[in-house]
């Protein structure tokens, strides 16, 4: 499954550049250039991450990112041109994860956008890897076996699945 990044930034060449780089990276990308259609596609999509102007027409930064954090604690990346202290505390007072100024490395925006998803625990998970609500199934590797002592907790026990398994286990099953 291809994670959503929602850019909102007005300047096209802009989205393009981030578009690029990061759909480069396996990303899908989803770009307004108004604060009022970012609140829509981010009710519409769910996004992992949003890259957010500081500068919007229609609903302003400020009011964007009040939103977004009453509603959800996806991260927040803001982009902006400003540059003083005062406009990067209030960023990062708003609710924002982290703050880039313009002009900027394409590749570090890249780097903080994995960053943050790894840092708040929504990084994408590897092709092979699937969750269903605290199941975890990796079909990268296979664990050594190993049995548990008599009452001992469960709580993160690997269980190792045969390959082609359909992800079902079977308690009643003993290796």
């Amino acid at each position: 499954m291809t994670e959503t990044i929602l850019i909102v930034e007005d300047a096209d060449k802009i989205v393009g550049l981030l578009r690029l780089y990061l759909e480069r990276e396996g990303y899908a990308v989803h770009a307004c250039a108004d604060g009022r259609a970012a609140l829509d596609a981010f009710a519409a999509r769910t996004p992992r991450l949003v890259i957010l102007d500081l500068m919007l027409p229609e609903v302003d930064c400020v009011e964007v990112c009040r939103r977004l954090r009453a509603e959800s604690p996806v991260p927040i990346l803001m982009l902006t041109a400003r540059v003083d202290e005062v406009d990067k505390l209030l960023g990062l007072s708003l609710g924002a994860d982290d703050y880039v100024t313009k002009p900027f490395s394409p590749r570090e925006v890249v780097a903080r956008v994995k960053a943050i998803l790894r840092r708040t625990g929504r990084e994408a998970p590897a092709p092979n890897q699937r969750r269903v609500h605290d199941l975890e199934i990796d079909g990268r590797r296979a664990p050594p076996r190993h049995r548990r002592r008599a009452g001992s907790a469960p709580d993160t026990a690997r269980v190792p699945l045969a390959a082609g398994t359909a992800g079902v286990a079977d308690p009643s099953v003993h290796s």
